[in-house]
């Protein structure tokens, strides 16, 4: 970066700070930078919007500018003499460490190590002003300081890493404030500093929190956010739940991912341009699929696959009659603009007796009925889910 790229936009930041009343802080900047008059008129300003906004502040930039005004006056001693005095009675640390600017010489110890300024600021400063042999040292000892204090804003020092880990740690043992830590950690620290024993266990302290509170979307959004972040966003999460045959206990889905680019381009399944897909058996023994326990046809729902690919599996005449033409012609429609199958054609069962078929035929079922709809089967599948039971009140009440 030139010299005028930096003037330029130490212009920009000392104009940003003016805007936001923060005068003070805009003077030690021009200042540090070697633009006196600059930061003369910054106080000249800020005393006159403080005397008109009613400010008690504007006392002192007052004072400071005309300690500044002075700077090259004969009796030199006597005014770093009064400028010494000044410092001990003013509050704001800018000026302060204006002033300690203006009487330290080469000693800059007592705006860097002393003075109350952000440590960003105090990073800057040292980056302009010390030699590469003591700026190293001080970094270390600044980072050692916050690791200390355990301010937040030192990660700007500590950086993204183990360093930073150590600071956190202090942060939560001053304030208790594991949501704040959990959060910084998911969203900014790289993933190989999550196996560190103490990040793991303010991750989980915090699913318990959010547990707690009873937020249990939140909860779920957290982990989700959280399970990316470890494994990037390229990878996808693996199915929980899965159709599997009856005969060789493999998954009946529709060969997952590798597979379905192949059941589409002629790898063996049909003609590439075919359209109509309807999967009737398994896909490793070739053992038809179970019934449906109302149709009783074998299952062959194309849930999972493209839906403009696949044919939607026709529901039986009775259910036909009951939903009406209409409302069977819009499912097929639907289901050629859709990315996926039809509700209707989905694989639907009981987690109790693992009898099932249609999603539409069992709702229907279970709209009338509590039992399951296989004779020899006496599980109340629908007294086990809140859902059908709502539904059937729901039924019973309009009939």
């Amino acid at each position: 970066m030139d010299g005028l790229d930096r003037q330029d936009q130490v212009t920009a930041v000392v104009s940003s700070l003016e805007k936001e009343g923060c005068f003070e802080k805009a003077t030690a900047i021009s200042l540090f930078h070697g633009r006196i008059d600059d930061a003369l008129n910054i106080l000249n300003r800020g005393a006159e919007y403080a005397s008109t906004h009613g400010l008690g502040s504007g006392i002192n930039l007052s004072i400071v500018a005309m300690a500044l005004a002075g700077i090259n006056t004969a009796n030199n001693a006597l005014w770093l003499s009064k400028c010494r005095e000044l410092y001990n009675k003013i509050d704001n640390p800018y000026l302060r460490a204006t002033f300690a600017f203006l009487t330290c010489g080469t000693n800059y110890k007592q705006i860097i190590s002393k003075s109350d300024i952000s440590i960003a600021d105090k990073v800057a400063f040292a980056c302009l002003f010390l030699p590469d042999n003591e700026l190293k040292a001080y970094f270390k000892d600044l980072e050692n300081e916050v690791i200390e204090s355990g301010d937040l804003s030192g990660v700007l020092v500590t950086g993204l890493d183990y360093a930073g880990v150590d600071l956190l740690q202090t942060y939560i043992d001053n304030t208790g404030d594991i949501q704040t830590a959990a959060l910084i950690l998911i969203r900014s620290f790289p993933s190989r500093i999550q196996n560190d024993e103490r990040v793991e266990n303010w991750i989980e302290q915090y699913r318990c929190l959010l547990d707690k509170w009873k937020l249990w979307v939140l909860r779920a959004k957290f982990d989700i956010f959280h399970k990316r972040f470890l494994e990037g966003p390229s990878k996808s999460a693996l199915s929980q739940v899965y159709l599997s045959c009856h005969f060789c206990n493999k998954s009946i889905m529709p060969l997952q991912i590798n597979n379905h680019r192949r059941l589409y381009s002629g790898g063996g399944y049909g003609p590439r341009n075919s359209v109509t897909v309807k999967k009737t058996v398994c896909s490793e023994c070739s053992k038809p699929l179970p019934r449906c326990a109302l149709c009783l046809k074998h299952m062959g729902t194309a849930s999972g696959l493209l839906g403009n690919r696949a044919e939607s599996f026709s529901i039986s005449p009775r259910s036909a009659e009951e939903s009406g033409d209409r409302d069977v012609n819009r499912s097929k429609k639907s289901s050629e603009a859709s990315p996926c199958a039809e509700f209707s054609n989905w694989f639907t069962w009981c987690q109790s007796c693992h009898h099932g078929g249609h999603s539409l035929h069992i709702e229907d079922w279970f709209k009338r009925n509590i039992e399951c709809p296989v004779s020899a089967c006496a599980c109340k599948c629908a007294s086990l889910d809140s859902v059908p039971a709502v539904l059937q009140q729901s039924t019973l009440v309009t009939n």
